[in-house]
């Protein structure tokens, strides 16, 4: 019985483990959806039998050494499969989006005359911050707007003295007072 229950646990354990491998061999192939769907689904399933090798471990030193190596294994390729950098650029991809979308719907609101344009240079000045705090490269539009935005009367005109972050805080505050 000892036996047959090892070779359960090593089948499984080697058929989560292919069938990582086998996500990140076609992951080209996959829509990315799909793929992280299908991704996120075999994580829970070595959740589940990570789990299930925890409730068996109460067993002979054998078995539990058999399950601390599948257990092992497993930690390993959840490490693999997710690493620290690949989630961090979804979030980011994510959030860049979200905030470029942001910067569109400011300017619709504007040009609908549902917000000043005030409002509008307020908002997209402190978006933009947002996208250069996160390491974004700016596209050419956002950086036009910077220059068309922090050049006026009312904006700081030394750049040579403020960088990035500080320009555009600057004119950030220096709208907000205008705003007051």
């Amino acid at each position: 019985m000892q036996n047959k229950l090892l070779d359960n646990i090593n089948q499984q354990s080697k058929r989560l483990l292919e069938q990582l491998k086998d996500l990140e061999e076609y992951k080209n192939e996959l829509e990315p959806e799909e793929y992280q769907s299908m991704k996120n689904d075999t994580a829970l399933q070595l959740q589940d039998f990570q789990k299930m090798l925890l409730n068996l471990q109460s067993g002979d030193l054998q078995l539990k050494t058999a399950i601390q190596q599948q257990q092992d294994l497993i930690k390993e390729a959840v490490k693999q499969s997710f690493n620290a950098d690949e989630i961090r650029n979804l979030m980011q991809n994510s959030q860049t989006t979200n905030i470029r979308e942001r910067i569109k719907q400011l300017d619709q609101s504007q040009q609908l005359g549902k917000i000043s344009k005030q409002q509008q240079i307020k908002d997209t000045l402190q978006l933009i911050n947002q996208l250069s705090d996160l390491g974004i490269p700016l596209q050419q539009n956002e950086k036009d707007f910077l220059q068309q935005n922090t050049g006026k009367d009312n904006f700081v005109q030394n750049e040579g003295d403020l960088k990035g972050n500080q320009l555009l805080k600057t004119a950030n505050q220096q709208l907000e007072n205008q705003l007051k």
